[in-house]
Order: structure tokens, then C-alpha cells, then sequence
């Protein structure tokens, strides 16, 4: 019997054919390698022997020491390829393909251009989303032609990608356009425009391919009235159309771009772009579009409108107050991140404050709010709660206490301040860092202490535990009778008890010789008839955390 999440027919010989390729991408990048020095010293590859120091000259060129990464990530996807046999490893050789193609994109020439991080982002989410359209493409049609029975099923689910790999190419090639050529007009007027011009059109016949599949294709397989050969022939037509893409973009990377007539200002030579004069005005009105931002934003809140539409199909319904907090939480990290906060933020530390702040702490509070966990658990059933399995060891106090530590420290007193405002990567991880280790710190300690103060009801008002609510009788006999306190339909005794229960434990009482337990801490507290409750004192961490649980609280 096949173990569950083993991977076996299709899907096995997809991966194997993933190693495969990837022993000619791991080839073409030593090659790109060697054209790169070739290139830098000014001889042929044949002479490439005769230079001394070649290694290390290799290794201190940008260029070159990203596409030997490339190489590196390339040969562990092939060994990976012939040695996976299950779905986890599987995902694992994905995502080391993705990173392979993350140095080449970040050490191109999008790296030191004008507005470089919105160029080097836009150029990220260009390569990876071309890269996952062209290779599952090609694995539909290839890997996948034989196996019938699982075509419809993957070319369905292959639509929604390509869908999505369409709109982030798309969004991510008109911004690196607009970066280099400065506006329209200097499309017309260049070579690097000509060549921006042939993309547009190409991707626009890419789209009219993809609504024909959506349309008809993939409807027709899916419901039995379309043979192979009619989505195999459109097929083959779009992987024409992407190779023709392929070489323009090459021919497009080594072109350069239109030289504009610009003034040299201070913010321009230090930051890459002009930054006008700050006013309120301006702080709110600016905006500095980042693709690599704005999709993952824009993915974040279409995937919740995804469950909330699946979920109100299953006729069940979702708080509008948590709806309204998730999106109003993405509004803040678009704000913080693509508007005026982010172009007024690598100069001004004030307003660099200020980005911490949304980063760390309001946004977290109203993502946390908005519960995206408890909808994905609703309406991803098991998979999802597996996945929130494998997480609960980051929900431990001294796990969250570091996280939310950690990145302040590392950021303003280990020297990561400066590289985080003029690096691209650097910036990223110190967002990514500050922003997780808010959503773990604020969905995690609010429920603690709510849990933690004595007597808190859960949130639907009543204690169904009946172990707990024995547990509690046992300590306080008067707990029942006491407003606000609602008994179960359970009964009264638990298997913890006794009372004849099984396991066999012992009863528990007075009679067979076990002392009453003390009243609860609440009923100790309480102060007798006609005299008032002593004032206590109530420390600055207490006062910190009923901030906390108010800030939270569903």
C-alpha cells in the first residue's frame, strides 16, 4: 500500500523529469559562467586557460559568483530529482529552484540602474513568475501526455497559475520599463523601446492564448468534450510565443537603455530617485509602487476573498469586523511599504520610526484580528490544521519572547541599519522579520493571557470541559451556584474523578480519606460582608499586558 503524500506515477515521473532539466540548467549556467569571464578579461574561451587566478576571479564578480549559486541550486534539484519519493520533498525541490534564480535577477543589470530596488523587485518577480509559467507549461505537455486520467485535473489547476504568473509578469515588466526609459515617450524613440514594444505585444498574444485555453481547452477536458491533440496543438503555439519572448528579453538585457537628460540631485545620487521636500501632504500622496510588494499584498488579500467566497458556499458565514480588520491591515502595509512612508523612509529616520511601528505593531494587530489561520483551517479542513501543527513549537512564551526581540537588536545595534535602507535583500528580510515576528507576537501572548486569568470564560460563554468544570467544583463547591458560571450538559463528574471510573483509579472525597481541597484564588480574594476590597498594587507589566489583551481582544 502506497504510504500517504508519496509521490507515484505522474506525478513521480514529473519529478524525475525536473532532474533531468536540471542537470541542463546547472550546464548552461557554468557556461554563462565562463562567456562572463570570457567577456571580463577580453579573450576567447579557448585563452580562458592561460589566465592565472581564474577561481578567484570567478568568485569577487558579482555577476559570475551569482550564477555559480545558480549552478550550485541547479545540481541539488538534479540530485534531488532522482532521490525524492514524497510530496514534502517535492515542494523542497521547488523552492530550491526558485532561489536558484534569485542571485542572477539580483546581480543583473536592474541592480544599478536608477530606483534600483523597485528595478531589482520587479526583476525577481519577472524571472520567477516566467520561469514557473514556461516550466509548468512545459510539464503538462511533456511529462504529463500520457497520463490521461490526471490531465484534466492538472491543466485546471496549471490555468489558475498561469493566470496569476501572467498578471505578475506583466505588472513586474511595465514597472522595470518604466524605471529605465523614464515614461512612454521614450519608447518610440529607442532601440530599448523597440524591444519593450515587442514584449507588450508577445505578452498580449500570451493572453489570447490563455483566455482561447480558459475558454475552451481546458473547460472541454474538464468536462470530457475536448480530445488532447487540440490542447497540445495550442499548447505548442504558446511555448513558440515564449520562446520568441525568451530572446527578446535577452537581446533586451543587453541593450542599453535611453539616456534621459535628468539633474543629479543628492536624493537621486544616494537613493536611486527624486525625493521632493517632506509636508503631510506628500507623506500621504507619494507612492512608490514596488511589484515585488503589491503582488504579494494584492495575492494575500485575494487568497482571504477566496475563502471567504468558499466558505459562505458551504453556507456558513464569517464576522464582517474580521473581514474589515484583514484588509485594513493590508491598506497599512501597502501604505507602509509602496507609499509615502516607504519613499520618505531610507532618508528620514523619523519616518523610518514610523514604518517600524506600522510594521510591528498595527498591522499585526489588525492581520491578527482579521483570524486568517481559523478561515484557512475552516476551509482547508486537515491540510491546513497539519500545517498549524508543524508551527505550534514557534507559539512557545521564550520562542515569541526572542522573535519579537531579536529583530530591533539585530536592525539598530548590530549594524544592519545601513545595509537594510541601501540593499535590496537586506531590506526585505529586515520587513519580512519585523512583520513575522509581530504576527507571532501578537497572535500568540493575547490568547495566553486570556487563558491565564482565573475564571475567564471561553468565548461562546460556557465551559463545555467537564473534566475542567470537576476540577473546579471539586476546588470551590459554590463555584455552580455563583452568577455567570454555566454548567455543562456533561455530567458533573469526569474520568479524572473517580467515582467508580475506569482506569482504575481510586475515588476522590472526604470519605476515603483525602482532605478537601482549598477554596479557589478567587474565593480566598473575595472580601467578607460589609467591608471593602483592600487596593492592590498593580505592577507596569500588568498594566502592559491588559493593554495587550484590549488591543486584541476578538
Amino acid at each position: 500500500m502506497r504510504s500517504r503524500g508519496a509521490l507515484a506515477g505522474p506525478a513521480a515521473r514529473c519529478v524525475r523529469a525536473a532532474g533531468l532539466w536540471a542537470l541542463g540548467w546547472a550546464a548552461c549556467a557554468a557556461f554563462a559562467v565562463l562567456l562572463a569571464l570570457a567577456d571580463f578579461v577580453t579573450v576567447p574561451l579557448t585563452g580562458l586557460g592561460s589566465v592565472d587566478g581564474l577561481a578567484g576571479l570567478a568568485l569577487s564578480l558579482a555577476p559570475t559568483r551569482a550564477m555559480l549559486l545558480t549552478v550550485a541550486a541547479a545540481l541539488a534539484v538534479a540530485v534531488g530529482g532522482h532521490l525524492v519519493r514524497r510530496r514534502e520533498g517535492a515542494a523542497a525541490l521547488l523552492g530550491t529552484a526558485v532561489l536558484g534564480l534569485l542571485p542572477a535577477a539580483y546581480a543583473g543589470h536592474a541592480a544599478t540602474g536608477d530606483d534600483h530596488m523597485v528595478a531589482t523587485s520587479g526583476m525577481l518577480v519577472h524571472t520567477v513568475a516566467v520561469a514557473l509559467w514556461i516550466g509548468g507549461l512545459a510539464a503538462i505537455v511533456f511529462p504529463l501526455r500520457g497520463a490521461r486520467a490526471e490531465l484534466p485535473a492538472a491543466v485546471t489547476r496549471f490555468s489558475a497559475v498561469a493566470l496569476a504568473c501572467f498578471a505578475a509578469t506583466g505588472v513586474s515588466g511595465l514597472a522595470g520599463a518604466w524605471v529605465r526609459t523614464g515614461g512612454p515617450a521614450e519608447l518610440f524613440g529607442s532601440a530599448y523601446g523597440v524591444l519593450v514594444l515587442g514584449k507588450i505585444v508577445l505578452l498580449g498574444a500570451l493572453g489570447y492564448i490563455g483566455w482561447r485555453h480558459r475558454s475552451t481547452t481546458v473547460a472541454g477536458l474538464r468536462e470530457g468534450r475536448t480530445a488532447w491533440r487540440p490542447f497540445l496543438r495550442l499548447a505548442a503555439g504558446e511555448i513558440m510565443v515564449m520562446a520568441a519572448a525568451a530572446g527578446l528579453a535577452v537581446a533586451l538585457s543587453r541593450t542599453p537603455p535611453p539616456v534621459t537628460a535628468q539633474d543629479l540631485s543628492v536624493a537621486r545620487v544616494l537613493l536611486g530617485y527624486d525625493l521632493p521636500v517632506l509636508d503631510p501632504a506628500r507623506l500621504v500622496t507619494l507612492w512608490r509602487p514596488d511589484p515585488l510588494i503589491l503582488l504579494s499584498l494584492a495575492g494575500a488579500a485575494l487568497a482571504y476573498a477566496a475563502g471567504l467566497r468558499r466558505l459562505r458556499g458551504a453556507g456558513e458565514t464569517w464576522p464582517r469586523h474580521r473581514v474589515l480588520a484583514w484588509f485594513c491591515g493590508v491598506a497599512v502595509l501597502a501604505f507602509a511599504l509602496a507609499g509615502g512612508v516607504a519613499a520618505y523612509a531610507p532618508a528620514l529616520f523619523s519616518v523610518h520610526a514610523v514604518q517600524h511601528v506600522m510594521l510591528g505593531v498595527v498591522a499585526p494587530v489588525l492581520l491578527v484580528r482579521g483570524a486568517p489561520v481559523t478561515l484557512a483551517t475552516r476551509v482547508c479542513g486537515e491540510r491546513a490544521e497539519a500545517c498549524v501543527r508543524r508551527l505550534l513549537p514557534l507559539t512557545r512564551p521564550p520562542v515569541v519572547l526572542v522573535a519579537f526581540a531579536v529583530p530591533p537588536v539585530a536592525l539598530y545595534l548590530g549594524g544592519l541599519y545601513e545595509p537594510a535602507q541601501s540593499g535590496h535583500a537586506v531590506h526585505l528580510l529586515a520587513v519580512l522579520a519585523t512583520l513575522g515576528s509581530g504576527l507571532l507576537f501578537f497572535g500568540v501572548v493575547p490568547g495566553r493571557c486570556r487563558r491565564a486569568r482565573p475564571g475567564h470564560p471561553p468565548a461562546d460563554g460556557a465551559d463545555r470541559d467537564p473534566r475542567r468544570h470537576a476540577g473546579r467544583a471539586r476546588r470551590d463547591p459554590g463555584a455552580a451556584d455563583r452568577p455567570g458560571v454555566v454548567r455543562p450538559a456533561a455530567p458533573a463528574v469526569g474520568p479524572r474523578s473517580g467515582g467508580g471510573a475506569g482506569r482504575g483509579r481510586r475515588p476522590v472525597g472526604p470519605a476515603h480519606g483525602h482532605r478537601p481541597a482549598r477554596p479557589a484564588r478567587a474565593a480566598r480574594r473575595t472580601p467578607p460582608p460589609g467591608q471593602a476590597a483592600r487596593p492592590r498594587p498593580v505592577p507596569a507589566l500588568t498594566v502592559a499586558a491588559g493593554a495587550v489583551r484590549c488591543a486584541a481582544r476578538p
